[in-house]
């Protein structure tokens, strides 16, 4: 029978995990040391446990653990003070010239030089005298050859005269009029563009109306003026009604003194402005189109991209009123 070589123990839970592994090992070599297999082998009495034996050499550095996952971002630290300013650069080179500016406007005519000595008197023409008619009475003074009314040597007339022309006549000189020039009640029209053929001054009276219906209407005021000079015409005004009446349709001015020129596209707008409507507009103005004696009032409600919306009738109250100027060329 085979005897262990050492007694062992088994060590209570207290014991150290250092000395029970050296307790089996000490356990396993024994048995290995048996000659066959242990048969009836008494194991002897647990002997006392010995005295911790002393700290065993340091093993080798174990092999590094893998790496571990990245950590979560941080959340961003203050902003630090700013730094210094930086050291001023080098001054730039001088850039090229830029190119020369336009042409100043022109400076004011010098004075005037001095007169030129007056040249030798030439040579008398040869006289021409008008052939006036006139209706007042007349006292006749002895005439000479340089004063002289008719070319046949007639004497010198006293009076004044209105002379009527029978043809046109050319003056080489300003024509002074010391009280004014009348033209014909009734125009003479000429087509000379340089041929001023009318002047008329007058009033007229501008109705509100409608173009489908307009009754009863009754006005506080009616005011309108008018200047023509050629085919030229402006015209201003003040109406305001009083009573509504009917109105039905888009509103108009109506009575201008003058038909307007019939010419394709031609449309003048003038100044309108308006009160006491039935509704509220941001832009009124006053239209004339081609061939007409009419003001068309138009405007925006609200801001938009376009101005032409007619008023209508039931804008209209019973104390609307409008003043306006207006320029447009008459049909003659």
């Amino acid at each position: 029978m085979s005897t262990l070589a050492k007694p062992f123990a088994i060590t209570s839970a207290a014991s150290q995990s250092d000395d029970i592994n050296r307790m089996f090992d000490e356990l396993y070599q024994a048995i290995q040391d048996l000659d066959g297999k242990p048969t009836n082998t008494a194991i002897g009495s647990v002997g006392s446990i010995g005295s911790r034996g002393a700290d065993g050499d340091e093993g080798d550095p174990g092999d590094p653990g893998q790496l571990g996952p990245t950590g979560a971002i941080g959340p961003q630290g203050l902003l630090g003070a700013p730094g210094r300013d930086g050291e001023d650069g080098d001054e730039g080179s001088i850039g090229t010239a830029g190119a020369s500016g336009p042409t100043g406007p022109t400076g004011p005519t010098g004075p005037t030089g001095p007169t030129g000595p007056t040249g030798p008197t030439g040579p008398t023409g040869a006289p021409t005298g008008a052939n006036p008619t006139a209706s007042v009475g007349l006292s006749a003074v002895n005439g000479t050859g340089a004063n002289f009314i008719r070319s046949d040597g007639a004497p010198v007339l006293s009076q004044a005269i209105a002379p009527t022309w029978s043809a046109a006549h050319t003056f080489s000189e300003l024509i002074a009029a010391s009280k004014g020039i009348s033209f014909p009640a009734t125009q003479v029209a000429s087509a000379g563009a340089n041929d001023l053929d009318d002047y008329e001054e007058g009033t007229w009276t501008p109705v509100i109306s409608a173009d489908v219906e307009a009754t009863g209407q009754i006005f506080s005021t009616q005011a309108g003026w008018y200047i023509k000079i050629g085919k030229d015409v402006f015209v201003q005004g003040y109406v305001q009604l009083s009573t509504l009446g009917t109105l039905t349709g888009a509103v108009r001015l109506t009575g201008l003194p003058f038909t307007s020129e019939n010419t394709a596209n031609q449309f003048v707008v003038g100044n309108v402005q308006w009160a006491n409507l039935n509704t509220t507009w941001v832009n009124v103005l006053g239209r004339i189109g081609a061939n007409a004696t009419i003001i068309l009032i138009m405007g925006a409600a609200a801001a938009a991209a376009s101005n032409n919306t007619a008023l209508a009738g039931t804008d209209i109250t019973a104390t609307t009123f409008f003043i306006f100027t207006q320029f447009y060329r008459a049909s003659a």
